[in-house]
């Protein structure tokens, strides 16, 4: 690709932590299974709270790549979490993150990847001019 990188979207901030989220991993009142869908009609604090345990559930299922007996967790989990964005108000870059990580690429999205294919290209064949009209 002539030194470019195509990588996700920037998910806007960091990851929030599982010991400073401010939000309970247990199961009882206020937990990430009430946070995470807090239902039409919502208080903005609500919406939020959903957000950041989406925002953590993510963050968790990111550190457990390791573990054969999750790998398979994240996409269900993962697609949980993308729904949760797009329902509570997740910001466009947190939605453009999971999408592309997730494999639900948009009209937009895949617009910007031809965009950075064809970009890729062109440095390519400007570093190498001896593969112009060549097939690969």
């Amino acid at each position: 690709m002539g030194g470019d990188i195509y990588d996700p979207p920037l998910p806007d901030k960091p990851y929030p932590s599982a010991a400073g989220g401010g939000v309970p991993l247990d199961t009882g009142a206020g937990s990430v299974k009430e946070a995470a869908a807090p239902g039409p009609g919502a208080s903005p604090a609500a919406r939020a709270t959903a957000i950041h345990a989406a925002r953590l559930l993510w963050f968790l299922l990111e550190g457990e790549w390791d573990r054969e007996a999750a790998v398979g967790l994240r996409p269900a989990y993962g697609l949980f979490c993308y729904r949760a964005a797009v329902a509570d108000g997740g910001t466009i870059g947190l939605q453009a993150n999971w999408r592309w990580q997730l494999d639900l690429w948009d009209a937009v999205d895949r617009q910007q990847f031809e965009s950075a294919m064809l970009q890729g290209h062109q440095r390519l064949l400007a570093n190498n001019p001896q593969m112009e009209g060549q097939q690969y």
